[in-house]
């Protein structure tokens, strides 16, 4: 059975594949953050291999401080995500840290894992 999708809210949380999708600042704040396409899912993707590299002593701990979950440029988004009004500055500001975080996530990743 399929879901039917009636409201803007599950739109934005959970079927847009496309931040192009959104209507304001608001909305697109709340796709980087909580959309399964988001920034943040991709950080959660990209935190658990380095969580598994730690775990199987590929790489050491101070990996998961410096470049997995402790790093702290996810907090932003949510902060944005949170409030009624968005600014567009703000936003920008915002994906570009978590954007290069996770460019530096993916660089570290594939320095590892290459064969």
């Amino acid at each position: 059975m399929t879901k039917t999708y009636t409201s803007r809210t599950s739109l934005v949380f959970d079927t847009a594949t496309s931040i192009c999708e959104m209507k304001n600042m608001r909305e697109r704040a709340q796709f980087e953050a909580f959309n399964p396409h988001g920034l943040l899912a991709q950080k959660k993707r990209n935190d658990d291999i380095i969580g598994k590299l730690v775990d199987d002593k590929i790489v050491p701990v101070g990996w998961e401080l410096a470049y997995g979950f402790a790093s702290g440029d996810d907090k932003q988004l949510l902060v944005l995500a949170c409030k009624q009004r968005v600014s567009g500055r703000d936003l920008r500001v915002a994906q570009s840290m978590m954007q290069q975080h996770l460019q530096l996530q993916e660089k570290k990743i594939a320095e590892v894992t290459e064969v």
